[in-house]
């Protein structure tokens, strides 16, 4: 996770510590749906998600998908989505999927999620914010 964001994200601090726990988060949550590819013994790609019920059925969010920069273009990454989307199907009739993706200037990510079928929800917006910051605001302003 931490060399994977380092690519693709250099403005996130990602430390082993850190990468471990984030991961050792999404195993402990959903350990059927966190699916890794690997190449001989070496993980190369992986993909996890947490199931959420919603008015129209389960729902995977907090979707992550990451595949080693050396092995992005060879449909890694669609067959990990195409495992991941298959099982929640199969084991837990999920119907949709809510994703967030960096959408910087230069991202890849945005246009290859469009490219297979996920659509940008205009009634949505993700709100982000440090918790001091929003702590410090909250006592001062209001």
């Amino acid at each position: 996770y931490q060399i994977t964001y380092l690519d693709a994200k250099p403005e996130e601090n990602w430390t082993y510590a850190t990468s471990l726990a984030y991961l050792e988060y999404y195993y402990q949550y959903q350990p059927d749906l966190f699916l890794v590819a690997y190449d001989e013994q070496l993980p190369i790609g992986a993909i996890m998600s947490i199931l959420k019920p919603s008015f129209d059925g389960m729902h995977l969010t907090q979707m992550e998908l990451l595949v080693s920069e050396d092995f992005r273009g060879q449909n890694i990454g669609k067959q990990l989505l195409t495992n991941h989307f298959e099982l929640a199907i199969a084991k837990y009739h999920a119907s949709a999927i809510e994703a967030t993706v960096t959408s910087h200037d230069g991202s890849p990510f945005l246009p290859w999620y469009q490219s297979i079928g996920l659509e940008i929800d205009s009634n949505r917006v993700l709100l982000h914010a440090n918790l001091e910051d929003c702590l410090q605001k909250i006592n001062t302003e209001f």
